[in-house]
Order: structure tokens, then sequence, then C-alpha cells
């Protein structure tokens, strides 16, 4: 009788085994996919923070395009102001018309570097401030990107 009891007591420690055995394999899987579903988040984040990067690298391209499109401005300018110079001490040898001729030449060309350079300036802005944004983004990716890290 003994024989019989240890037997229903080792099929009911058996038994439990089993069950845990399951549990602990439905678990397993559970993890797997928790941790599949963060690597390809990663990888997501990764591919973005990647894509925000080279956006930041044209912002900063257009940045010293637009430097560069300023020094020629100013160039400009101070090639334009000696001539100025010139016409205005000139001005007593010429008459009336021809200076005021001169005179309106000068002043379109200056409202046009105005221009220019007002146009320039609110393009540099811009840039800037889309740089800031794309930099901030790119941070705060990273910052996110981190907390995956297994």
């Amino acid at each position: 009788m003994i024989a019989g009891e240890a037997g229903k007591g080792f099929a009911i420690a058996a038994n439990e085994v089993k069950s845990l055995a399951e549990q602990t394999k439905v678990s397993s899987e559970h993890i797997t996919s928790l941790i599949s579903n963060i690597a390809e988040n990663t990888d997501t984040i990764t591919k973005d923070t990647n894509n925000m990067d080279k956006e930041l690298s044209n912002q900063i391209n257009i940045i010293n395009e637009t430097m560069t499109s300023f020094e020629n401005i100013i160039n400009a300018i101070k090639n334009i102001i000696p001539k100025v110079q010139t016409i205005n001490s000139s001005a007593i040898q010429v008459d009336k018309e021809n200076i005021l001729n001169k005179i309106e030449s000068a002043s379109a060309i200056a409202e046009e570097i105005t221009a220019s350079t007002d146009e320039m300036n609110n393009l540099s802005n811009k840039v800037a401030s889309t740089s800031i944004t794309l930099n901030d983004m790119t941070k705060n990716m990273i910052e996110d990107q981190n907390k995956f890290k297994i």
C-alpha cells in the first residue's frame, strides 16, 4: 500500500513539474518576444538618429553656404563704396543729369544688395532655427535610444 501512495505522490509531483515547465516555456517565449520588440525599436531609433544626423549635416552645409554668400555681399558692398565715393567726388565736374543717373544707379545697386542681404539673413535665421530643432531632436532620440540598450 505504501508503494501505491508513493507512486501517487510521485505522479502529483511529476504533474506539478510538468505544469511549471510549461509555464516557464510560456514565460520564456514572452520574454523572447519582448526582447525582440525592444531590439526592433532600438534599430528604428538608430536609423532615425542617423537620418537626423545627416539632416543636421546638410543644415550645417547650408549655413556655411549662407555665410559665404554674406561674405560675398559684404565684399560687393566694399567694392561699391569707393565707386560711390568716386561718383561723389567727380560729381562737381559732371552735369547735374549725369550725376543723378549715377546716383540712381548706385542707389538701385545698394537697394538690390540690401534686399539680397535681408533675404539671406532671413534664410540664415530659418536654417539656424531648423538646425537647433534638429539638434534637439537628435539629442532626444539618442537619449531615448540609450534607454533601450540591453
